[in-house]
């Protein structure tokens, strides 16, 4: 594991479709090395928003049960709806509006980790970065095509497809014929690996 990155600030992208277990994984990783790694998120802004309309407790927007909760007054899920709220926000603000806004919770000295990069705007900036690099998680299909079904989210929509286009770093493999700590190992060494051979 990384020792130190002094007061350099690493950013590391992660996507992957929906269900993959991007979050599960990183969650696991800074919860076992929280002196290098932390997680954040673009849209987590953005979550934090959706439970106060919807008067939900801080943090249930993270959960795939409160996502395939019907919102009877608007005709959708949760998942749809956060979905739908990050998309006119892009389109009525700006579309780089949720990395712009993220730059104010990076933690200096330390691995970022940002787990929900969904779109070209988002790639772009972790691509900008003096220290960066993107990693896509990947998992078997029949694990996780189930998730566009339960949670409502509308799998053609632009934060699924856009990623098509992403070109990753290195690839995580997940599954659940495997131990998690598996890929979350994988994830550690896939960066340690890429920004030793890159020190000076």
């Amino acid at each position: 594991m990384m020792a130190s990155t002094g007061e350099q600030t690493i950013i590391v992208g992660v996507y992957g479709l929906a269900g993959v277990g991007k979050s599960s994984i990183v969650d696991e990783l800074v919860r076992r090395h929280p002196e290098t790694y932390v997680q954040c998120a673009f849209a987590a802004s953005l979550k934090r928003g959706v439970e106060g309309l919807l008067g939900l407790p801080a943090g249930a927007a993270e959960l795939d049960e409160t996502k395939a909760t019907k919102v009877p007054e608007l005709g959708m899920t949760v998942g749809r709806l956060l979905q739908e709220f990050g998309s006119s926000l892009r389109a009525g603000l700006r579309s780089d509006v949720f990395p712009l806004l993220l730059q104010r919770r990076l933690v200096p000295g330390k691995v970022n980790i940002v787990t929900d990069v969904r779109t070209v705007d988002d790639m772009e900036w972790v691509r900008r970065q003096p220290a960066n690099l993107l990693v896509k998680i990947e998992r078997p299909w029949e694990e996780h095509c189930d998730v566009y079904a339960r949670t409502g989210r509308n799998p053609a929509h632009g934060s699924e497809t856009d990623q098509l286009r992403f070109v990753p770093d290195a690839v995580v493999h997940n599954s659940s014929a495997r131990p998690l700590l598996a890929a979350v190992e994988q994830l550690r060494h896939a960066i340690d690996d890429y920004f030793v051979a890159r020190a000076p």
